[in-house]
């Protein structure tokens, strides 16, 4: 959030006419902020508060220089499902929770993106899909886990896909061992029986 200059301040004021304590400031892009003014300079303040984006975007909060900073929970006026709950570094998510459409993310966060530890579940019309383990540039990108359908891979992972030593196992009792390379298994091993014994049985995708 890049500072805005304030235009109006309806609340009190201190013996330099700076604003302190409970009130409303309205900003010249039509921005508002309802709440407590901890302390203020120049029209840079600190404070804790509901924060109105003229778009209908809500931040309620923790300031520090006119910037998000602390705990605070942000919603996207498009849905009661877009919103992220947690903490905040100079007007940037840190880690929390995260939730749209499509999915519900719990973790770290770098540049608006998941990067760091977490844990993605993803909203299906029928069975369930999670993944817990290392990002990078909103990808699975490290070691994590994966379910999905009763499918499991945990190992190595590089941009989104398995890549490296992993284990995948089906909710039948196979599994699939070895080193995988951009998500198809190279070198391994196979425990369990054969749905055929003709041919070996094509990987699903993670």
């Amino acid at each position: 959030m890049s500072h805005v200059t304030s235009t109006n301040w309806t609340g009190s004021c201190d013996q330099s006419q700076n604003y302190i304590g409970k009130g409303t400031l309205t900003f010249s892009n039509n921005d508002t902020f309802k709440g407590v003014i901890d302390k203020s300079v120049n029209d840079i303040w600190d404070g804790k508060g509901f924060y109105t984006y003229k778009n209908g975007d809500t931040y309620k909060g923790d300031f520090i220089r006119c910037k998000r900073h602390g705990e605070g929970l942000y919603t996207w006026p498009n849905s009661k499902e877009n919103y992220f709950r947690g903490k905040w570094e100079q007007d940037n998510m840190i880690s929390g929770f995260f939730s749209c459409s499509e999915y519900t993310y719990n973790g770290d966060i770098k540049n608006n993106k998941k990067e760091g530890k977490g844990i993605i579940t993803y909203k299906l019309n029928v069975g369930t899909h999670t993944y817990e383990g290392d990002w990078k540039n909103n990808k699975r990108h490290g070691k994590g886990k994966s379910v999905k359908h009763g499918r499991t891979y945990e190992g190595e992972w590089e941009d989104d896909l398995p890549h490296g030593i992993g284990v995948q196992n089906f909710d039948d009792g196979r599994e699939w061992s070895g080193k995988w390379v951009k998500g198809v298994l190279q070198n391994g091993e196979f425990k369990g029986k054969l749905k055929t014994s003709t041919s070996i049985p094509k990987l699903p995708l993670i």
